[in-house]
């Protein structure tokens, strides 16, 4: 294998075969200030499956960060986009050029915690001016200053609404996510409200399982006269001792997105998973959902589980298909006849969408219809069945139509020759200050850029690539290559990720399409399918995770500036602004500080940022003050792994922390979380000694 360091030389490769298979030999190409030629590593063709639909924009004009539901209004063409934050506007135009505020909640609602805010909206079926609102706002009461709000609310015309909130119930959350949030009018006419377990991780009050509270439950109110709600008499639980009798059903995680199928009158959600799958659950009245007993319908914590009264979810699926299940609609319209009866769901992290298809037993399966490229949030559907999917980070809405053209599939290269990106002469090296803790693996890495494009560099340093662009990334054991992943901007403008897994010659490496874990080397290695490569390439990390001008301001072997080699080659549309922020190389850095937090940035902040797809209300970016981070002092929302006085960061304790703890550890709690089985223990203790030399959040 060679050894590519950057210099004004580039480094090119030939193959050349022998009768032990295919090795490379280095070539020293003076290339001076040119950049080369790139013919063979080009984006290919995004992956298109043949179901026949595809994603449209739709209401081009229209971006709704952080959105959360689309509704149609009960008559004519109106929509309303509901966004986190509180914002509520609405437009009738195809284009949504005539947008306008409706009702603005954002001093109102509580939204700085990643799953708190303006989380849900429905219309009265028979009260055309009424609607009804779920929210969260802050609340001493709390024991996370959180307190979720079903209101009702008034409009007259339909183009505002009046801020005059009649609240008709509250609940104070103990922890800051699993809030749920959906609410939505079921075929009876009744208010159905779906709540989270209260949060943390594993549920640790038992919520989902007390009769005696709300959280963990789908509740069904009647709210069909003014006043306070009223409890319907047929509810489940109604005058059974020590049970609510708002519960309509229980033992729910965190329900994201439940809807009625408008031909059956059958109610689907959604149940987001905790740490194995996630499932898909059709809501009988009275049932039992089986959290935290069980996690799909596998034992949680425990052995055995089988005497227990859950009912099973319909459907669950696995970490390498997505992370959180965003619930969606049977499908009712009639411009995708291939769809009709079939249940849509998507996944927040992945993006993918799928369809719920039975056999001639009954048996569930999933058929993948499409990759968005973008965390899907939310679906939605207007008065004719058909269907929209909304964008969470960048805010876009698109409708599900119906694929016109050739059936033939667009795929995925087999083989890493087939993708051209073998020949790394036409391809630009380069390195990072601060890479991903890849299980001991060395790297190299390359981009690979159309001829005749140029990058540019955002407000935050991170380095936008143009459509067509491919990054690769090769890993190697004992000095044998394993595994090549590939990140490419599609000529549609989204990103997605594919590995190879290199044969035992070395001559080629074959596609793993579903991920895999192998013992490679006398090591556990995981190759990460397309849904995980796309957790850790979100898009609020800019998807090329290490292409941030803090990452690659670094000196090369022969004391050159990398960036100075970049602006040689004319890669940038423009001069870069200097001086440049540097991250430090956590083996070189001058304390425990500077590692442990230069660790976080590369191995934790892709997620765990503003924006990101990670847990909790985190920001573990090198460059935001420890005080900022959401770290210190603060109560861990997603478990305490069994510490005694857990804090995620407890200044001075490492054994009470569980940033340390989860680092420490391989499973279904370790960080980082995907593709990888093997613990760094130079990261761990660079971790320990900074927290331990932690006095308080100020250092």
């Amino acid at each position: 294998m060679i050894r590519q360091t950057l210099q004004i030389s580039i480094l090119g490769a030939l193959w050349v075969a022998c009768d032990s298979g295919s090795v490379r030999i280095n070539r020293s190409e003076s290339l001076a200030s040119v950049r080369p030629s790139n013919k063979s590593c080009l984006a290919f063709e995004r992956p298109q499956l043949n179901t026949a639909v595809k994603l449209e924009r739709a209401f081009s004009t229209v971006t709704a960060k952080q959105i959360i539901s689309l509704l149609p209004a009960p008559t004519g063409d109106r929509f309303y986009a509901v966004q986190k934050n509180g914002l509520i506007t609405t437009f009738s135009q195809p284009d949504g050029s005539d947008k306008t505020t409706f009702l603005d909640l954002r001093k109102t609602v509580d939204a700085s915690a990643y799953e708190s805010g303006l989380l849900g909206m429905a219309f009265h079926p028979n009260k055309p001016n009424e609607f009804y609102l779920s929210y969260t706002v802050s609340s001493a009461a709390s024991p996370a200053n959180l307190r979720s709000t079903i209101a009702r609310f008034h409009t007259t015309d339909g183009l505002t609404a009046t801020n005059q909130p009649e609240v008709l119930l509250t609940l104070e959350q103990p922890y800051n996510n699993h809030n749920g949030g959906d609410l939505s009018f079921g075929p009876d006419g009744y208010l159905y409200v779906a709540f989270g377990d209260g949060g943390s991780g594993g549920d640790p009050q038992n919520n989902s399982q007390n009769l005696n509270v709300l959280l963990g439950k789908i509740i069904r109110v009647d709210v069909n006269n003014p006043g306070a709600y009223a409890v319907p008499a047929d509810n489940p639980f109604v005058g059974v001792p020590n049970a609510r009798g708002e519960i309509y059903a229980y033992g729910l995680r965190n329900p994201w997105r439940f809807s009625f199928d408008r031909g059956t009158g059958d109610m689907w959600t959604g149940d987001v998973g905790q740490s194995r799958f996630e499932e898909i659950d059709i809501i009988k009245k009275g049932g039992n959902y089986g959290w935290k007993i069980k996690e799909g319908t596998a034992c949680y914590n425990a052995e055995t589980c089988a005497a227990n009264n859950s009912i099973d979810p319909v459907f669950t699926y696995g970490r390498t298909d997505g992370a959180s299940i965003t619930g969606g609609f049977v499908y009712r319209g009639k411009n995708i006849p291939s769809l009709n009866g079939l249940y849509i769901f998507g996944d927040f992290v992945s993006g993918n969408i799928w369809s719920l298809n039975f056999d001639e037993n009954g048996k569930a399966g999933s058929r993948l219809l499409l990759s968005s490229g973008f965390n899907v949030s939310s679906f939605a559907q207007d008065r004719q069945g058909e269907l929209f999917v909304l964008d969470y980070t960048g805010g876009g809405i698109y409708r599900l139509i119906a694929s016109e053209g050739s059936d033939k599939e667009a795929k995925i290269p087999a083989t890493l020759s087939a993708t051209g990106c073998m020949q790394t002469e036409e391809l630009i090296p380069y390195e990072v200050n601060s890479p991903l803790w890849s299980d001991g693996a060395t790297k190299r890495r390359w981009m690979a850029l159309p001829d005749g494009t140029q990058l540019s560099v955002s407000a935050d340093g991170h380095v936008i690539f143009p459509k067509g662009s491919v990054l690769v990334k090769e890993f190697s054991l004992d000095d044998k290559p394993i595994e090549t992943r590939l990140m490419v901007l599609h000529n549609d403008g989204n990103w997605g990720g594919y590995t190879y897994e290199w044969d035992d010659k070395g001559i080629d490496a074959n596609l793993v399409a579903n991920g895999a874990t192998k013992t490679v080397a006398g090591q556990a290695w995981s190759f990460p399918s397309q849904g995980q490569c796309m957790q850790c390439h979100n898009a609020a990390a800019g998807y090329s995770l290490g292409l941030e001008l803090n990452q690659l301001n670094r000196m090369t072997a022969d004391s050159s500036s990398q960036l100075d080699i970049f602006e040689q080659l004319q890669l940038f549309d423009k001069p870069l602004q200097r001086p440049f922020a540097q991250l430090p190389e956590p083996q070189k850095a001058s304390s425990a500080a500077d590692s442990a937090r230069s660790y976080l940035n590369a191995n934790c902040a892709f997620c765990h940022r503003p924006g990101g797809t990670g847990g909790g209300n985190l920001d573990l970016r090198y460059d935001t003050p420890l005080s900022a981070t959401g770290l210190c002092n603060a109560t861990p929302s997603a478990g305490d792994l069994g510490l005694s006085d857990a804090l995620l960061l407890a200044p001075g304790a490492p054994e009470r922390s569980v940033l340390l703890a989860r680092l420490s550890v391989r499973g279904s709690q370790q960080m980082p979380p995907v593709a990888s089985n093997k613990i760094d223990s130079q990261a761990t203790q660079w971790v320990h000694d900074w927290i331990k030399a932690l006095k308080d959040c100020n250092p």
